[in-house]
Order: structure tokens, then sequence, then C-alpha cells
């Protein structure tokens, strides 16, 4: 999958999107739940004006094991949604594999884009009374401080980012 995915990324850097498909559908095909092929995919659908198919890859893949890869690669597909839609769309995303932590951050970060830090905040906050809370929990926590206006809050959660772990 590994190697599938790598000559797929090749391929596209090739400018032959046929070949770059193909061998990230190989990919998938050999490790259902490797991320990175299916963000891939995803985006390669998304330059060929495939959003439904690109979404419902990445819909399928975070059903399996939800990761950072996988939204990301949602979020870039809905770079030109509204507000609305965009929070509608994510929603159903999440609804996938609801109960899983990249749900619930994916949940907090769609909050804070969607300007609602005090949701946002309400969510993080049992994640963050953790000593070992990450890298990534610690941005999320100073940028909900900043939109609540607790700027000595958020530049502490800042702070307290440059020396948490960072995550797998």
């Amino acid at each position: 999958a590994v190697l599938d995915t790598a000559i797929a990324t090749k391929y596209e850097d090739e400018d032959n999107m046929a070949g770059a498909i193909d061998m990230a559908q190989r990919a998938i095909a050999s490790a259902q739940g490797f991320a990175p092929a299916a963000a891939l995919l995803a985006r390669l659908l998304g330059k060929e004006g495939e959003q439904k198919k690109a979404i419902s890859v990445l819909e399928k893949a975070w059903g399996r094991t939800p990761h950072p890869a996988l939204s990301a690669a949602f979020l870039d597909l809905l770079s030109n949604e509204s507000v609305n839609s965009r929070t509608k769309k994510v929603t159903h995303f999440i609804k996938q594999n609801p109960d899983h932590r990249e749900s619930v951050l994916l949940k907090i970060e769609e909050n804070l884009r969607s300007g609602d830090a005090v949701t946002a905040w309400s969510m993080l906050s049992p994640m963050v009374k953790d000593e070992d809370a990450t890298a990534r929990l610690c941005l999320l926590a100073a940028e909900a401080e900043t939109m609540l206006s607790n700027e000595a809050d958020a530049k502490v959660w800042a702070l307290r980012a440059a020396t948490a772990p960072v995550e797998p």
C-alpha cells in the first residue's frame, strides 16, 4: 500500500491522473485503513471534479479508522463551501465514527472555524485537564481562549504547546 501510494504520487507529479487514481485505488484495496492512500485518492478525485466520489472514499476510510490526514483532505474538498454547508457536511462526516477521538477533535475544530468558541472549549476542556495534553490539544485550547478574549490563558496554552508531546 505504501509503495502503491508513492507510485500514485509520482504519477500525479507527471500529470498521469488516470495512473495516479488507479494506483491509489490499488493501495486502498491492499490496506483498507491506510489513511494516506485514501487522502491521496480523494484529492485526485477532487482534482478530476469527482467531489462526491472523493467524499465517499473519505467517509468509508473515516468509518474504519479516523485519521487527521482524512479530516484535512475532507476539509480541503469543502474549501469553497459556505459555513453552514461545510458544518452540515462535517457533521455528517463525523457520524461515520462519532465516538472516536479524531471525530471529537474535528468537531472542536469545526466549532472554532464557525466561531463557536464556547462549545469548542466545553468539548476541549476535559481533554486538556490531563497532564499529558498534546501540542495539538494545547494549540486548540489557545485558539479557543483567544476567541473567548482570554489572552493571558491563550498565551499559557501556546507556551505549553511548545513543550507538550506531539501526537503519533
